[in-house]
């Protein structure tokens, strides 16, 4: 259970700097992008084509995975820093629902280390939060917490404080602190009110029933 929300987050917030088109079947899109790629020469774009591959896959595909490990490996060469951050961000989802959470946390601190794109670092501040919590090492989990949340601040974007401060209520809610975890769930669930992105309404409710009767009111 401990991981149910987090994974909540995950399915519909992650991937999201990716647009998607909807006029095509995946079939299509996967046939469309193999003989783009195919005359593709400069290294950014080929990049972009094998994640945007990456991501017409299921979440624990290997053929997922391939295409994440080839982009990086273009991108390493062509020492093309965010195309590194994206791919590591990809694999970094592989291997969390794959529930490899070595694998995942050494792929999220390298998109850390690559990436100045406030919407993957703060998915990536959280999931290195989270997975301090998991592990009770409540202090780490507070520091990368935190690093959500300043990213946040500093974006002005009601999205992304919502994400933070989800982030950051999971902290204080393993650490035990119940009302301070409150506070955080509801300021994040009034910023998603102001934000009509999907899957928000969703959400609200999952947010809603960690709250303790009279916190919303």
């Amino acid at each position: 259970m401990k991981k149910i929300l987090f994974l909540i987050i995950v399915l519909f917030f992650s991937h999201s700097h990716i647009i998607k088109s909807q006029s095509f079947s995946n079939k299509e899109k996967i046939s469309i992008l193999v003989s783009e790629l195919k005359n593709e020469t400069a290294d950014s774009m080929k990049v972009k084509k094998l994640l945007s591959l990456a991501e017409l896959y299921p979440d624990t595909s290997h053929v997922r995975l391939k295409y994440a490990e080839t982009a990086l490996k273009i991108a390493q060469k062509a020492d093309y820093k965010e195309g590194i951050a994206l791919s590591y961000y990809y694999l970094a989802w592989y291997y969390v629902f794959e529930s490899d959470h070595a694998k995942s946390t050494r792929s999220f601190l390298k998109v850390v280390e690559y990436t100045n794109n406030p919407e993957i670092l703060i998915d990536s501040y959280g999931f290195l939060s989270n997975v301090n919590s998991w592990n009770r090492t409540h202090d780490g989990a507070f520091k990368w917490a935190n690093k959500a949340m300043a990213t946040a601040e500093k974006s002005n974007f009601s999205l992304h404080k919502a994400k933070a401060y989800i982030y950051l209520g999971d902290a204080y809610r393993y650490a035990g602190q119940r009302e301070e975890a409150n506070g955080c769930y509801f300021k994040a669930i009034k910023l998603l009110r102001e934000n009509d992105r999907p899957g928000n309404s969703l959400l609200e409710i999952v947010y809603l029933h960690t709250l303790e009767e009279g916190v919303a009111d």
